[in-house]
């Protein structure tokens, strides 16, 4: 076949270029196929279909739609393929093909004859966003820039592919651009000439969120191009009808059409989405009298019940062995390792260990060592360059182990940005040199590029180094000997027991479920759940044959809150039933307090934010005017303004600001001086009618303010951002934020707006605060975060922060208040804090945070919503430290 391919196309008596164009793509797929079964192993005959049991090669016997894909030669691979030239060639030929193999793969349909076919899954045709409305949803809104970053792309090269790219592309008459696949990842250079692209696609890929999935064949994204003057597209399925391909035209999407199980739907325009069953037989047309060259996007995902058959056992057919590689930045689910020519250091690793291990070193040997690696650890993390490569080698070594779910491998770059404070146990070295120095009271490694990981190490965890010279340590430290290995016991000094009150938060929250009948389920559950952690942590320390045994009741509140998240009925009942039981937690003996290793960690310092270049700073410590009118706000803000503070917030919405504006003016403080902060609280309205209000609050304020926040989200942002910024470039509004925004509505904003916001003010509570990823994207971006409504005693469950023990305790080492407590842990993380009162006393408190939280009450006061957040062994909120050590 492969030899006398060349000569395909001269059998065609056609002038029709189409015709040309079928046969060379016939060609092509004939020459791949001859090299693989060029394999003498790889020959197969295809079984006769009156066996109801196949022997294929001397492999083991299989039976229907139960037959296993050869991983090695792809049997079924090569099937498929002939069945499909076969269908353009000789249909007659192509029907008894069809009835001889069709068992083997429990195909239904001649026109849909896929490599791996799963007859469970709903046959539909064709797709569109109401099946993948987030994905789709995000794609086209940020249409424009993608096509814009891709035209511009493509422009700079001359409207061509680089030579490597064209043969890469593989198919004679049509270009490939690879994005993205759940093998191979992102590719980083597609990715940076389409920045946008990867952006939006990153949050929803893979679509799929099982641990399994036929790769290729299921999830992928590229572009796929027709050079100028070429006009046809082969027919062809892909290789799953597991696989739904969306595709949208970048250009020519006028004179572009698809054919799908034999209807022709036409795409109408660039930007337009036609989404089909990839596995039926399929045919991309172009037609423009022009000519030029067509582009589509192609964003080939997982069938909508893909996750849910497989979760239930229904698929018939299974898919590969492909296990996905996780988020690098997720320690606490994987780890890496170092092989080395001697590995009697295992031994140590499970003695001193038996937890995470991190290796650093060559890694080539990893892929024999891998499966007696992880005999020894509970989970092992490994430094890699080529991590991509390294994984397909690592699947393919535990791909019939469960070993694969505990190794990690973190690109180089990202290796100490991996690692939670005090999560490591064991690090294996490299290099040896002079590890560490002194800082103060703590040991840091040499290296600055490790300072993260002296962070990470447990205080008991051990540095080990294989086949290296043995380095000098500091005082404190002795170093032993193995053979062909040294280790010696990190010594973290910072790490010091402090006594945490989780008898007293236990019976604290207990008390408040009493009156919390009338709350929502959902709070009632968060209390609840703020109970039993305290309680679970307290019965820890309480002697071996006194431990109280919460897991009965700890098992009923996760199924009472999945259920509730699942809104299954009867839930909130469920939720009702737990909390009344848990007062009786106040008549448990249980130790008041217990203590805890809590290691220190860089804090983040400041008094005032660095807003961008050119923008006025804004002060941390601010005062907020919500609900404050009339009277009760004029002396209020004069009082905040005599006290120091310097930044004060309102919004058109609380209606104060004619009483704000005297007070500023009848303070003694220059205006030039004060940073003044309002809102437009109105939304659904147009450019014009949000501009006026907005104005007119202006010239209650005096004509002016610091910052203008956008207060809620709406269905429609870009009006009244739009509002926002014409009275920005008039200099009435100096700075522009958002405030009550989630992560994609501000990526909206920043992706269509002129002015990017300089804050971000949202609600802040100890109990509930937003998530550590989110935190550090808008730290990423620059943006500042303004809390809001950090002291409401009511906001959770009326649990009350400032009488949180926890709080209290911390409050009363430093003589403080526990809401000068909370207010510094939130500017001590460069968060500005807005505290209200009608109380001179407490205004001139809440001014007064001029002391600083130490590292370990920082860790101490971040873990608390992890006690109320968290769900079985799921830590929350997302990117949370498991300061506790709740799992």
């Amino acid at each position: 076949m492969g030899r006398n391919s060349d000569s395909v196309p001269n059998a065609v008596n056609s002038a029709d270029a189409a015709a040309v164009f079928k046969w060379r793509h016939l060609a092509h797929r004939g020459q791949m196929l001859s090299k693989s079964m060029l394999r003498s192993e790889c020959w197969v005959s295809v079984p006769n279909p009156d066996m109801q049991r196949s022997d294929i090669a001397g492999r083991p016997s299989c039976l229907s739609s139960r037959c296993l894909l050869d991983s090695s030669c792809h049997d079924r691979h090569i099937v498929s393929e002939l069945l499909h030239l076969a269908k353009q060639i000789d249909l007659p030929t192509a029907q008894k093909l069809f009835q001889a193999t069709k068992d083997l793969f429990a195909w239904k349909r001649f026109e849909q004859t896929p490599m791996l076919f799963y007859p469970s899954l709903k046959s539909q045709v064709w797709f569109g966003e109401e099946d993948y409305p987030e994905l789709l949803g995000a794609v086209l809104q940020h249409f424009a820039t993608i096509k814009e970053e891709f035209l511009n792309t493509f422009q700079q090269r001359g409207g061509k592919l680089t030579p490597l790219e064209e043969e890469y592309s593989g198919r004679q008459g049509w270009w490939c651009w690879d994005v993205w696949s759940a093998v191979d990842g992102w590719e980083k250079e597609r990715c940076e000439q389409l920045p946008t692209l990867c952006r939006v696609l990153r949050p929803h890929l893979p679509h799929s969120k099982s641990s399994t999935l036929a790769a290729y064949l299921q999830e992928e994204v590229a572009l796929f191009g027709l050079p100028a003057g070429e006009k046809y597209f082969a027919m062809h399925n892909d290789g799953s009808n597991a696989r739904v391909a969306l595709l949208i035209p970048l250009t020519q999407g006028e004179h572009s059409a698809l054919v799908v199980n034999g209807e022709r739907r036409s795409f109408g325009g660039d930007g337009r989405v036609l989404g089909f069953d990839a596995s039926f037989d399929h045919e991309a047309t172009y037609n423009s009298p022009s000519g030029e060259e067509r582009w589509v996007l192609s964003i080939a995902v997982s069938h909508p019940q893909f996750d849910e058959h497989l979760a239930k056992g229904l698929l018939q057919t299974p898919p590969p062995d492909v296990k996905m590689v996780d988020d690098p930045h997720r320690w606490r689910q994987r780890t890496t390792v170092l092989a080395a020519s001697d590995m009697g250091w295992l031994e140590l690793l499970s003695e001193k260990s038996n937890g995470n291990a991190v290796l650093l070193g060559p890694v080539e040997a990893l892929t024999a060592s891998a499966p007696r690696v992880l005999q020894h650890v509970r989970q092992c993390a490994c430094a890699c360059d080529n991590c991509d490569s390294l994984a397909r080698r690592l699947n393919e070594k535990l791909e019939r182990s469960s070993d694969a779910s505990r190794l990690l491998l973190v690109q180089s770059s990202q290796l100490w940005d991996a690692f939670e404070p005090n999560s490591v146990d064991a690090l294996v070295l490299e290099r040896a040199e002079t590890l560490l120095h002194m800082k103060g009271q703590r040991w840091l490694f040499t290296d600055k590029s490790w300072h993260g990981m002296a962070l990470a190490l447990n205080s008991s965890g051990i540095v080990l180094g294989v086949q290296l010279q043995a380095p000098n340590l500091p005082a404190g430290f002795t170093l032993n000997f193995g053979e062909g290995f040294w280790w010696f016991q990190w010594i973290a000094k910072e790490a010091t027991a402090v006594s945490v009150p989780f008898g007293d938060a236990a019976k604290f929250a207990a008390r408040s479920l009493q009156t919390a009948g009338s709350e929502p389920p959902v709070l009632v559950a968060l209390l609840t759940r703020y109970a039993y952690s305290n309680a679970r942590l307290a019965i820890r320390c309480a002697p071996a044959g006194d431990r109280l045994d919460l897991s009965p009741l700890v098992t009923e509140l996760d199924a009472a809150q999945q259920a509730l998240r699942g809104r299954v009925p009867g839930a909130e009942e469920m939720i009702l039933a737990v909390s009344s039981r848990t007062t009786f937690l106040l008549d448990q003996e249980m130790p008041n307090s217990c203590p805890v290793q809590l290691p220190g960690q860089e804090s983040m310092m400041s008094t005032t934010a660095a807003p961008p270049q050119g923008i006025h700073p804004i002060p941390l410590v601010g005062f907020g005017t919500h609900e404050l009118n009339g009277m009760d706000c004029y002396t209020a803000v004069r009082a905040a303004l005599e006290a120091g503070v310097r930044h004060i917030d309102t919004a058109e919405g609380y209606q104060n600001a004619a009483s704000i504006a005297q007070a500023v003016q009848d303070s003694k403080v220059p205006r030039e001086q004060i940073f003044v902060a309002t809102k437009l609280s109105s939304t659904g309205f147009d450019e014009e009618v949000s501009y006026r209000i907005l104005a007119k609050e202006l010239e209650s304020l005096g004509g002016y303010a610091e910052l203008c926040y956008l207060h809620f989200p709406s269905n429609q942002n870009l009006p009244g951002w739009r509002a926002l910024e014409r009275l920005h470039s008039e200099q009435r509004c100096k700075s522009l934020g958002l405030s009550n925004f989630q992560q994609s509505e501000i990526q909206q904003i920043m992706d269509r707006g002129k002015v990017k916001p300089v804050a971000l003010q949202i609600q802040f509570s100890i109990y509930e605060p937003p998530s550590p990823v989110f935190l550090r994207w808008l730290r990423s971006e620059k943006i500042l975060v303004v809390a809001a409504a950090s002291l409401n005693p009511n906001a959770t469950a009326n649990l009350n922060p400032m009488e949180d023990p926890h709080v209290q305790r911390i409050a009363a080492g430093h003589g403080r208040t526990a809401a000068q407590v909370l207010l510094r842990w939130l500017v001590q993380q460069s968060v500005a804090v807005l505290p209200r009162s009608r109380s001179v006393q407490h205004i001139l408190e809440n001014r007064d945070l001029d002391f600083q939280l130490t590292n370990r009450e920082l860790r101490w006061l971040n873990g608390l919503s992890t006690l109320m957040q968290s769900l079985g062994q799921q830590l929350r909120p997302e990117g949370a430290t498991d300061v506790f050590g709740l799992r």
